[in-house]
């Protein structure tokens, strides 16, 4: 029996060095713009960091590519996406900050969507890898079974001092095999103790999968619903509609930055009120105190 090995799930992010005549793909490119797009976040530079990923992320996500002869195209067409969710998921996180919410929502379903698909195909591919190991297993269990009666056999005709002269053929064979026997039953021995802690692995894998796939439907349905209170908000009275009334009406409130616990918070604030009403020059005001203009 040939020894299963596990299957590596590996997390392989950019693919070598590039010649000078070759472009990078949009995931190179996003990991290559890490460090940059992490000091927006951190000087809270939201606007800048959309523009970043706007000349990253391109109109199409790739599809997933598949070889049967070689497991790895798969694994490196997950990994691939895994970055395309990451994109959408960022840029969504930097049009939530910048102000942007409409926007935002359509990221991080952008996002969702990948994350669903990743699952799925991950589902498949890890699925199989399980299937290919509880099978290992019990095959395992059966041939050593039959090894270990082999080896009896041979121990009792080795311990007769007559042999019939299909005994003797039957022990010279099994003296010809033992090594090839003693190599198997280590192999199945090996698939038996560590067959159990590669399909846990699996699992866990399968279900970090379905809770990173999981995680955006309530990010979206929590940004819908600020949009439906803000929007009922604006078209009450007395604003009827008139989004300048509300910003103004909501800036000229101090309470209402003071109450944002964190200087990010309070530039998300703002942020959102000059994407209501661009020219409220209060809200510019604030947002450049607090950018340190």
């Amino acid at each position: 029996m040939k020894f299963l090995a596990t299957a590596a799930i590996i997390a392989v992010a950019g693919s070598g060095l590039i010649s000078q005549d070759q472009p990078q793909t949009a995931a190179q490119r996003f990991n290559a713009a890490s460090s940059e797009l992490g000091k927006y976040f951190a000087n809270a530079q939201y606007n800048e960091a959309v523009k970043l990923l706007e000349g990253i992320i391109p109109s199409e996500v790739p599809e997933v590519k598949r070889d049967p002869q070689d497991p790895n195209v798969l694994l490196r067409s997950l990994v691939e996406l895994g970055l395309f969710q990451d994109m959408h998921a960022s840029m969504g996180r930097a049009l939530v900050m910048s102000g942007k919410i409409e926007q935002s929502i359509e990221s991080f379903n952008k996002a969702k969507d990948i994350a669903e698909l990743k699952s799925k195909e991950t589902e498949g591919f890890v699925n199989m890898q399980i299937q290919g190991w509880e099978t290992a297993i019990e095959h395992a269990k059966g041939r050593l079974v039959e090894i270990e009666t082999l080896m009896k056999t041979k121990e009792e005709l080795e311990a007769k001092k007559k042999r019939t002269s299909q005994e003797k053929k039957q022990l010279e064979a099994l003296k010809e095999n033992t090594l090839s026997l003693e190599y198997e039953a280590n192999v199945c021995k090996d698939n038996i103790s560590k067959g159990p802690a590669a399909i846990a692995q699996m699992n866990s894998i399968l279900a970090k999968e379905k809770e990173d796939s999981a995680k955006f439907a309530p990010v979206i349905a929590g940004l819908q619903e600020v949009l439906k209170s803000e929007q009922d908000m604006i078209s009450a009275a007395p604003f009827a509609g008139d989004k300048a009334k509300y910003v103004a009406s909501v800036v000229d409130t101090k309470a209402n930055l003071e109450n944002q616990p964190t200087r990010e918070d309070k530039i998300k604030f703002l942020n959102r009120l000059a994407f209501l009403d661009p020219n409220n020059k209060t809200v510019q005001q604030q947002l450049a105190l607090l950018m340190g203009n």
